[in-house]
C-alpha cells in the first residue's frame, strides 16, 4: 500500500512537471511567434523605406539630370553668345587696323602732296 501510494505520488508529480514544462513551452511557443511577427513587421518595413528611398533616390536623378541638361544648354547659349562677341571683336580689330592703315596712307599722301608744294 504504500508503495503504491509512493508510486501515485511520483506520478502526480511527474504529471504536474509535465504541465510545467509544457506551460513553459507554450509560453516561449507565444513570445517566439510574437517575435516572428515582430520581425515580419520589420521587413515590411525595411521594405517599404526602402521603396520609398529608391523613389527618392530615382527623383533626385532625374533632377540631378534635368539640372545637367539646363546647364549644358545654358553652357551652350553662353558659349555661342562669347563666340558672337569674339567674332564682333575680331572684325572690329581688322576694321579699326583698315581704318589705321588708310588714315596713314591719306597722312602720308597729304605730306608728300604738301612737301610737293613747299
Amino acid at each position: 500500500e504504500a508503495a503504491l501510494a509512493a508510486e501515485e505520488e511520483k506520478k502526480k508529480q511527474l504529471w504536474e512537471m509535465t504541465l510545467a514544462v509544457d506551460g513553459e513551452l507554450t509560453r516561449v511557443e507565444e513570445r517566439l511567434a510574437a517575435e516572428e511577427a515582430r520581425q515580419r513587421d520589420l521587413v515590411k518595413d525595411f521594405l517599404s523605406k526602402e521603396a520609398e528611398l529608391s523613389q527618392k533616390i530615382k527623383g533626385l536623378q532625374v533632377d540631378l539630370e534635368t539640372t545637367r541638361a539646363g546647364s549644358a544648354e545654358k553652357e551652350s547659349y553662353y558659349t555661342g553668345k562669347l563666340s558672337e562677341k569674339e567674332l564682333e571683336m575680331t572684325q572690329g580689330i581688322e576694321s579699326a587696323e583698315a581704318a589705321r592703315v588708310e588714315l596713314v596712307a591719306t597722312f602720308e599722301r597729304e605730306r608728300s602732296e604738301l612737301s610737293a608744294r613747299i
